[in-house]
């Protein structure tokens, strides 16, 4: 048996780590803009409405998850575009996006042949998404057909090294 002020100790240093690296993380957190369709080039920032950030570490890799539900208050349907700026030497390990309650999770492809497969998926009115790498680990994600006043819900999963010094992370 633990004696309750190791249990306590144990508890606070757990919770103590969990707000730091929400902390980290929630700052990394996305954002996403709309663009109108028809040429009119207007965007929007479109309104966070739930956010859930999940980190666990396991030895010094740190494994987040950040949960996004963004509304279109726009007066028109839009393209999404949801940028996230990662912790440098992070890696995306996965992103999603919901349509109608249901996640559709993303898959490696060439170039060429994703930029495709959204155009031809778009065209289908399918609701795609497209996530490429920017520039200094900024991702970007189109994503299709946000209709007025509806919610659009992201999942981005990616991991880092956390810093060690001194015997401990930090």
């Amino acid at each position: 048996m633990i004696p309750n002020s190791t249990r306590n100790w144990s508890a606070f240093s757990t919770f103590a780590l969990s707000v730091m690296l929400l902390g980290v993380t929630s700052a990394r957190a996305g954002v996403l803009i709309g663009n109108d369709y028809g040429g009119q080039k207007k965007t929007h920032l479109l309104r966070l409405v739930r956010q859930e950030v999940r980190v666990a570490v396991d030895n010094q890799v740190a494994r987040t998850t950040v949960v996004q539900v963004f509304q279109n208050d726009s007066p028109t349907e839009v393209e999404g575009l949801y940028l996230a700026q990662l912790p440098e030497n992070a890696g995306v390990i996965s992103f999603a996006h919901y349509r109608n309650g249901r996640r559709l999770a993303s898959r490696l492809e060439e170039k060429k042949t994703a930029r495709a497969i959204y155009r031809d998926a778009q065209q289908r009115e399918l609701g795609p998404a497209l996530l490429e790498y920017s520039k200094e680990n900024t991702f970007r994600m189109k994503l299709d057909q946000i209709a007025v006043g509806a919610e659009k819900k992201v999942e981005l999963t990616y991991s880092e090294i956390l810093p060690y010094a001194g015997g401990a992370i930090t």
